[in-house]
């Protein structure tokens, strides 16, 4: 499927002059999806790119703006927006299938069902 373009040229304008509008997506949920657990995983910080087998969310804890599954992106409000304005904390989670591949790759560092302590060295 090709990828859809938030821009009012090819949406038009709900609310001229209004700077707070997004764009949103429903997606019908697959069977697959629906038996499958995942678990939203740190990516990347602010101004550094998130490569992501699944979707995409960028913000902070309470404020995110979800993308779809597609090509990395670049983690910064020029690319994004700004879900917390004056927030210097924003980052980028990555959403994955905790019985992936990819998900037993991801350090424990970062993974939040796992109820054991964590320890990692940098």
């Amino acid at each position: 499927a090709e990828p859809w373009k938030c821009d009012f040229t090819v949406l038009g304008d709900p609310a001229p002059g209004d700077p707070s509008k997004v764009c949103e997506c429903e997606m019908e949920e697959t069977p697959s999806l629906a038996t499958s657990r995942t678990e939203w995983v740190y990516c990347a910080s602010q101004f550094m790119l998130c490569d992501c087998p699944g979707r995409i969310r960028w913000g902070i804890k309470t404020k995110w703006t979800t993308f779809p599954k597609g090509p990395a992106l670049s983690c910064t409000t020029n690319k994004l927006g700004d879900p917390a304005p004056g927030d210097a904390g924003k980052h980028c989670q990555c959403e994955v299938e905790i019985d992936s591949a990819f998900y037993a790759k991801i350090s424990p560092a970062v993974k939040q069902l796992d109820e054991t302590p964590k320890v990692v060295s940098c």
